[in-house]
C-alpha cells in the first residue's frame, strides 16, 4: 500500500514537473531564440574557416584536431538549423527537445575543442553569443548542461 501510494506521488510529481515546465513554454519567443542561435552558429562556423589559425594548422596533430573541431561546428550548424526550422513548423517542447540537448552538448564539444587548439580572444567573441542564447533556450527546456570532462567529443 506504501509502494502504491509512493508510485501515485512519483507520477504526480514528474507530470506537475513537465506541466510546470510546458506552462513556462513560449513558442514565439523559443522560435525566436533558436533562429537567433542558427544565425549566431552560422556566423560562427563562416569565421571559423577563415581565421588564419584553422588555415595555416602546422603539424599533423593540429591538422586532425583542426579537422575535429571543424566538423563538429557543422554538427553544430546542421543542429541549429533543424532546431530553428523544427520550431518554425510549429514543433513543441517535446518534439524539439532531442535537438535542443543535442545542441548543448555540442556547445559543450566547441567550447573544449576550440580551448584545446587555441585559446584566442576571438573564439570566445564567436562562442558567447551562442553560449548566451543557448542558456535562454535552456529555460525552457530545462536542459543542463553535462559537466565539462575530458571526454572525447562526440563522434557522430
Amino acid at each position: 500500500m506504501i509502494r502504491a501510494l509512493v508510485a501515485v506521488l512519483f507520477l504526480w510529481g514528474s507530470v506537475w514537473a513537465v506541466s510546470a515546465q510546458e506552462s513556462t513554454w513560449s513558442q514565439e519567443q523559443v522560435t525566436m531564440l533558436a533562429s537567433q542561435m542558427a544565425e549566431k552558429v552560422k556566423a560562427m562556423r563562416l569565421a571559423t574557416r577563415k581565421e588564419p589559425q584553422v588555415i595555416s594548422a602546422g603539424s599533423v596533430t593540429k591538422q586532425r584536431a583542426t579537422k575535429i573541431y571543424l566538423q563538429t561546428l557543422q554538427k553544430l550548424d546542421q543542429a541549429a538549423a533543424k532546431l530553428s526550422r523544427q520550431l518554425a513548423a510549429g514543433d513543441g517542447r517535446s518534439q524539439t527537445l532531442g535537438t535542443a540537448r543535442r545542441i548543448d552538448m555540442l556547445l559543450r564539444d566547441v567550447r573544449q575543442q576550440g580551448a584545446a587548439l587555441y585559446s584566442t580572444e576571438w573564439t570566445g567573441v564567436h562562442l558567447d553569443p551562442a553560449l548566451s542564447l543557448a542558456a535562454q533556450l535552456r529555460s525552457f527546456y530545462g536542459v543542463a548542461p553535462e559537466p565539462d570532462s575530458d571526454s572525447p567529443a562526440s563522434s557522430d
